[in-house]
């Protein structure tokens, strides 16, 4: 099952967590994940250099999406999510609160097939997605509002989500 769950992530361009989430690693990011090394990048995923040393007094990067497979023993992670407004994605069997998450996937939990599955299909639509993002980034259409370097030295207590 974790070598699906891994290609799924590289797929999307994502990470991937197997052990028990730490609590507070979206609510209280900067305390918790402030020594984790962090690659910035552009639009075009291209590294930028200059933007960790700026990012000193800053709350931590959030994701865009979580996936949950498994929302019944990772109610913590869904509850920070939801206070951050991360949009999520879990595997719902007939244990489970459909509400806890965002975009709920009805399925069996406990079928590694199933599990699998789902996995593989988020994956590839993750791929699509950046495939799809970085297209219309070269041609400079743009999801997001761009923050630069001189934007945060020049303005270093505020957030830019």
């Amino acid at each position: 099952q974790k070598r699906c769950i891994v290609r799924a992530a590289e797929l999307a361009n994502g990470c991937h967590l197997f052990e028990r989430w730490i609590p507070g690693s979206l609510t209280n990011g900067q305390q918790i994940l402030g020594h984790c090394g962090m690659k910035v990048v552009n639009a075009l995923d291209e590294e930028l250099p200059d933007f960790q040393e700026n990012m000193v007094d800053r709350s931590s990067l959030k994701p865009d999406l979580v996936v949950c497979l498994n929302p019944v023993e990772n109610v913590v992670l869904l509850h920070e999510c939801g206070l951050n407004n991360v949009p999520t994605i879990g595997i719902i069997d007939t244990d489970a609160d459909p509400t806890r998450v965002t975009y709920p996937i009805p399925a069996n939990d406990d079928s590694l097939r199933c599990v699998q599955l789902i996995a593989g299909v988020l994956g590839r639509a993750g791929e699509e997605g950046q495939r799809r993002r970085l297209e219309e980034a070269k041609k400079g259409m743009l999801s997001y509002e761009p923050v630069t370097v001189a934007e945060i030295r020049n303005n270093p207590g505020s957030d830019h989500d």
